[in-house]
């Protein structure tokens, strides 16, 4: 504990001479980070971190000093990230915020309310596993919320805010009221992407804890480029792009509303992307139909000059049909939809999708060696209704299990799923 003290020291600039005092400015949050890590992976520790910060900031007798507001700039970190296991010192904690915050005159009275109400925040949340990253310090010892890039299927992105104890499901409300997305609207997730892989998060899982978690990532590929050891390091800490993407989850039919203008404008990109990602199995008079309807989505009624629709294909299809989209055959399609407005070439859009039972479902690229009357690889679609086997890229339905058929599951890391059906 001495040297969390010491390093509690460091930060708030005391015992040291003008020039290390300078230098812990510029280092100061590597050293927050050590110091919540350190007490974070030990209750003792951490308890004892609260004792000594609820010490430094009582009766300080010039409260609006640098040393006096960097220890309230930690205490309200502390308040954020995880607080103390013992009840009694988080009750004499809360005591402690609650008579400084009654200050309305110095800055450390708006530390001990800020303080307060991240206690509030943090208390009954799930337990953190990663320290604070840079920006969510840098955000919380000003006193001000952290803020996100949510990335849409569309490409498109919105910044938000939101307390460092916000919980996933608490974030996805706060993202859904921002894009105009009925209150009511259910089945959506937050996904954190992680290069080619992605995941949705739980709902009671932080969102900070995330944004720490691939700080530590790029941390660990610096460093390992540094020292040319890069192919050692796991995939998910390798040099790649991590980004939080809101998209529908569950496409059951009581979670659908395509009344509503922003879920069908959802939806319909995610198809698109379903479409692009070979996804969907569809034909050439499909693909043929589909590229049509885009370029009437994008380029309005037809002209006399033909088009070349490669391009438009691209945005809707997967790319082994692009380059050889009949031109003319699309062209003919185009003409016949002059007239159609924007909403209705989409609906037909979405219609010609929905023409396939198993539109809902999530599919998988998967590998059997159960028989070899059936091709290796096939497709595993999940949906509402239960799992489905069919060939690879294709509307074939080998086998059909409902949920109820299902004895037992049992994933592992290697994504060698087992099955046992009745």
């Amino acid at each position: 504990m001495l040297q969390v003290f010491n390093s509690i020291l460091t930060y708030a600039g005391l015992g040291q001479n003008g020039e290390t005092v300078q230098r812990a400015e510029d280092e100061h949050i590597t050293l927050i980070q050590s110091i919540m890590d350190r007490c974070m992976r030990k209750e003792s520790l951490l308890n004892e971190l609260y004792l000594q910060l609820i010490k430094q900031t009582t009766d300080h007798p010039d409260p609006n000093s640098r040393v006096n507001l960097r220890h309230w700039a930690l205490l309200s970190l502390a308040c954020s990230v995880i607080l103390p296991p013992q009840k009694v010192v988080r009750k004499y904690l809360l005591g402690h915020l609650k008579r400084c915050a009654s200050d309305f005159i110095t800055e450390e009275g708006k530390y001990a309310r800020f303080a307060e109400k991240c206690f509030f925040k943090t208390q009954g949340t799930r337990r953190r596993q990663w320290p604070p990253s840079r920006e969510e310090i840098i955000c919380t010892i000003n006193r001000r919320p952290i803020y996100a890039r949510f990335h849409f299927m569309d490409g498109q992105y919105h910044s938000v805010e939101f307390h460092p104890s916000s919980t996933s499901r608490e974030v996805m409300e706060i993202v859904k009221k921002k894009i105009g997305l009925q209150e009511n609207a259910l089945g959506y997730a937050i996904y954190e992407v992680l290069g080619a892989s992605e995941r949705s998060l739980l709902p009671d899982e932080k969102v900070a804890d995330v944004m720490s978690k691939w700080e530590k990532y790029r941390t660990a590929a610096a460093q390992a480029v540094q020292q040319n050891q890069s192919s050692n390091l796991p995939p998910a800490c390798r040099r790649q792009h991590h980004l939080f993407l809101f998209k529908k989850h569950l496409f059951c039919d009581q979670y659908m509303n395509l009344d509503d203008p922003v879920e069908k404008e959802l939806l319909y990109h995610q198809v698109l992307h379903g479409l692009r990602t070979e996804r969907f199995p569809i034909t050439e008079m499909e693909a043929i139909m589909l590229t049509a309807l885009q370029g009437q989505l994008e380029l309005g009624d037809s002209s006399d000059i033909v088009q070349d629709y490669r391009p438009i294909a691209a945005h809707c299809l997967p790319p082994r049909f692009v380059p050889n989209i009949p031109r003319d055959s699309v062209a003919m399609h185009h003409q016949s939809l002059r007239g159609t407005t924007p909403a209705e070439a989409k609906k037909s859009f979405l219609n010609l999708i929905q023409s396939w039972p198993l539109h809902k479902a999530t599919i998988f690229d998967v590998m059997q060696s159960f028989t070899s009357n059936w091709p290796r690889m096939l497709w595993l679609a999940v949906d509402q209704k239960g799992l489905h086997l069919l060939e690879h890229r294709s509307r074939n339905t080998l086998c059909t299990y409902d949920y109820q058929s299902i004895l037992s599951f049992s994933p592992n890391m290697n994504s060698d799923d087992h099955y046992r059906l009745g």
